[in-house]
């Protein structure tokens, strides 16, 4: 478990909002760790964790976007039965919310990654860790 940092940016829900996006930090060799894309009717919120946020935000930046960056929590667990229960059990015992959680892997990979927005990020990072 490791603290990083997220960026969320909101674009209009429309065809190629989310390439241009893309192209702009592709083109400024910044590499996507994670990215979270939730729709409305009218926009989406797009969230990403990136391998260089100062970058990145003045890459979005460049595209007049507004830019918010927020402490998360980016977890690579066991890819196994039972990992997010455990971890979403130690958090609520500690008091800790989950505001929203995304993650991926491959159904034969034995790591999983997750990203989780939570209450209070350095107490679920000691938590998390057995500190």
């Amino acid at each position: 478990m490791a603290i990083s940092k997220q960026l969320t940016v909101y674009l209009e829900n429309k065809p190629g909002q989310l390439a241009k996006l893309c192209k702009a930090i592709a083109t400024d060799k910044i590499n996507i760790l994670a990215i979270s894309v939730v729709d409305t009717a009218d926009t989406g919120a797009v969230r990403l964790v990136v391998d260089n946020v100062v970058k990145a935000s003045k890459s979005l930046k460049k595209l007049n976007l507004l830019v918010h960056i927020r402490e998360v929590l980016i977890a690579t667990c066991h890819n196994k039965l039972g990992v997010l229960e455990k971890i979403a059990s130690k958090l609520a015992k500690a008091g800790i919310n989950i505001d929203y959680a995304y993650g991926s892997t491959n159904k034969n990979s034995k790591e999983a990654m997750c990203v989780f927005s939570v209450s209070d990020p350095k107490k679920a990072d000691k938590i998390l860790n057995g500190r």
